[in-house]
């Protein structure tokens, strides 16, 4: 319950910075989200025994978000300083195998693959790009190839909202940092219909049942 909690009040920060162009730290949503959740947790529990093991698992989670305070800040989930593109030529995407399946683009000295198939793009190790003015430009680019349906399945997704839902993966890559499994499955962005207009709420009360 307290790591379920963490998740949820740390991803509305990071969306209400996203949003606004500003915002606190990661670390003060992990530091006040402990606090609160080991006040709680303790005042629930009423038996010894339970007390005790209550004060264990806040004391490992205390652990766990202190590490992840050192170690990320907003920056590396989301960097809205001016970016490094000025337009989407400058990431030279390209056809690697003529097939329309498997692309290539480069950004910040590096090559990145991008795989199409229908109604979805996968940017693999997308949580190396933070810069959001970077990530608006990769995305249009990708959708100039290929387009994505909205939700609907009638409309088209649009840059903007694309980058929301890279923001979230961004974030799961650093909240699940010692989580194999699902930083596996939060470090490459899948852009796709489904997940169109989800809340990062949502998100994570789904991946949230998994722990």
């Amino acid at each position: 319950m307290v790591l379920k909690g963490l998740i949820y009040t740390s991803a509305a920060c990071i969306m209400t910075s996203f949003m606004t162009g500003c915002g606190t730290a990661v670390s003060s949503s992990y530091e006040r989200s402990t606090t609160t959740a080991a006040t709680t947790t303790t005042t629930e529990h009423t038996s010894i025994a339970e007390t005790t093991a209550t004060e264990t698992s806040v004391e490992t989670t205390t652990t766990e978000s202190s590490s992840l305070t050192h170690e990320t800040t907003e920056k590396d989930i989301l960097d809205n300083s001016l970016g490094l593109l000025s337009s989407k030529e400058d990431i030279d995407l390209r056809d690697i195998d003529g097939n329309g399946k498997n692309y290539e683009f480069d950004y910040n000295s590096e090559v990145y693959s991008a795989i199409y198939t229908p109604d979805n793009w996968k940017i693999v190790d997308s949580y190396k790009i933070t810069n959001s003015a970077d990530m608006k430009i990769i995305c249009q680019a990708l959708i100039d190839e290929n387009p994505l349906h909205g939700k609907d399945m009638v409309s088209y997704r649009e840059a903007r909202d694309m980058v929301e839902e890279w923001l979230q993966h961004n974030l799961a890559y650093h909240i699940f940092y010692d989580n194999t499994a699902l930083r596996a499955r939060a470090k490459d962005v899948d852009l796709n219909p489904e997940d169109q207009g989800r809340n990062i709420i949502e998100k994570y009360r789904d991946i949230a049942k998994m722990l």
